[in-house]
């Protein structure tokens, strides 16, 4: 590939930063950054409170970052006691606009907390959530924290408020206080999330309910097309923000119907019969799912039954393993394709990636690419046994190879699609791919989720559930 360099560059950016994370155990992958101008892709303002050093700064100041890399414009309000070093630090991002101490006029602070649309307190001490449930703010933090919820803003902490309580009983009495508090509107959410979970909080989820993804596919990649209809402006800077297309129409269908464009429509059990495969493309058909995608055996079959319609075929290789040879993975899609298939969902050599050895994998990869030639080819690579590290090196090599998607799981391994995972995916393979996240996906709410985190595809058995409003306990 002419960008081979390129890409490796990149990726070992990530993928560094990924190694230095998980041996700090810091968890969660990073969330996307914007693609394009990220100026123009939010115009959003976030109050951030940082009033104490008693909190992981380091952490702090990459949920910074990923607000900023979203076009989102940050003022911040500093206590006199934070360490001149970090003080520094934060004071020198780019999306900082304006800087308080903590000193700040109590008439300030409607005017403070009315411009933004969120406001983040990265530590929450006893003392303010007390002024919290009693809604008399009595200290600065207290003060903002009682007027955003009062205006009805979002207020996001960390889910055990970013303190450290050694006494149990003491920590008990506070988790105590932190549940009433949501009951007021608070919002928790994990220290390393805080940033995507803000930007989700929010945008006023009535507004989804007006996202149309028409049937318009774009040259590129093949994917729908995301229209936000006029006014929802909020709701249309996330999903720009997170790499999605979007245009002006006049018209909006209902957003359940039109998430059915994301969803590959699945069943894959080892049991399934000639019935449940004819009843599969009858709801395809009819709730204008993207796909179905089934086991080889089936792909004939379905491709008589969607001839006329705009359900593409899409079967799996080297399932749910991966550990067949790459010649036996050849001719598995060229059988597939001669039986109709339009889209090839293939399964990586887990193990030769996570020992490293990347040309194999490279290879087995491009070898099926060679035999898909012009149709999709998605590569599954299993992310709930690899690393962040091992994902964001899988990313690259998908890409190097030519593959068109990167998937998450086959649904028969551990865990399924996560947000982190969708996001990171994102992160490496850029737009120019499609991230498509498979296995646990039960309703609309997490459907939506993911597309918001990156994912342009979704395999799912759960498909007529999702569009219905309905949650399946399926786990693929």
């Amino acid at each position: 590939m002419a960008n081979k360099d390129l890409i490796k560059q990149i990726t070992q950016q990530v993928v560094n930063e990924l190694e230095n994370r998980e041996q700090s155990s810091a968890g969660s992958a990073a969330k996307p950054a914007v693609p394009g101008d990220s100026a123009a892709a939010s115009t959003q303002r976030v109050l951030v409170l940082l009033l104490t050093d008693a909190v992981e700064l380091s952490e702090v100041e990459k949920q910074l970052k990923k607000l900023a890399e979203r076009g989102v414009v940050i003022d911040l309000v500093l206590s006199e006691s934070l360490d001149s070093d970090w003080r520094r630090r934060f004071k020198n991002l780019p999306a900082v606009d304006e800087i308080y101490e903590a000193g700040l006029p109590e008439q300030g602070c409607f005017s403070l907390v009315s411009r933004c649309e969120g406001v983040l307190i990265p530590s929450l001490s006893m003392d303010v959530l007390n002024q919290i449930n009693s809604m008399e703010g009595d200290d600065l933090s207290g003060r903002l924290a009682v007027e955003a919820l009062s205006q009805g803003k979002t207020v996001l902490v960390p889910e055990d408020g970013g303190v450290t309580m050694k006494n149990a009983r003491i920590r008990d009495k506070y988790e105590q206080k932190l549940a009433e508090a949501t009951n007021l509107g608070l919002q928790t959410a994990p220290l390393h999330e805080l940033s995507y979970e803000l930007l989700r909080e929010t945008v006023d989820s009535g507004q989804l309910t007006e996202v149309n993804v028409s049937r318009e596919k774009t040259a590129d990649t093949g994917e729908p097309r995301v229209s936000i209809a006029s006014g929802d402006e909020g709701c249309g800077a996330v999903l720009e923000a997170e790499g999605m297309r979007l245009s002006t129409t006049i018209g909006v269908r209902d957003v359940k119907q039109e998430v059915a464009g994301y969803i590959d429509h699945t069943l894959l059990n080892p049991d399934a019969t000639r019935d449940e495969i004819v009843q599969l493309c009858k709801e395809a058909k009819e709730y204008g799912f993207a796909s179905v995608c089934v086991n080889p055996a089936w792909v004939s079959l379905c491709n008589e039954l969607l001839k006329g319609t705009d359900v593409r075929v899409c079967t799996v290789i080297g399932f749910p393993l991966g550990a067949t040879t790459t010649a036996t993975k050849v001719q598995e899609t060229r059988e597939a394709i001669a039986n109709g298939a339009d889209e090839i969902d293939m399964v990586l050599n887990i193990g030769a990636l996570k020992e490293g050895d990347y040309d194999f994998v490279l290879r087995d990869i491009a070898a099926v690419k060679e035999a898909t030639g012009n149709r999709v080819l998605k590569v599954i690579m299993e992310t709930g046994m690899l690393s962040d590290s091992q994902k964001a090196e899988a990313s690259r090599i998908c890409k190097e190879a030519g593959a068109d998607f990167v998937k998450t799981s086959t649904g028969f391994g551990p865990g399924g699609a996560k947000m982190n995972d969708i996001a990171l995916m994102r992160r490496v393979v850029g737009e120019e791919m499609g991230v498509k996240a498979s296995g646990g996906v039960h309703n609309f709410e997490e459907a939506i989720d993911m597309i918001a985190a990156g994912a342009s595809r979704i395999g799912a058995s759960a498909g007529v559930a999702i569009v219905s409003g309905e949650t399946s306990d399926s786990d693929y």
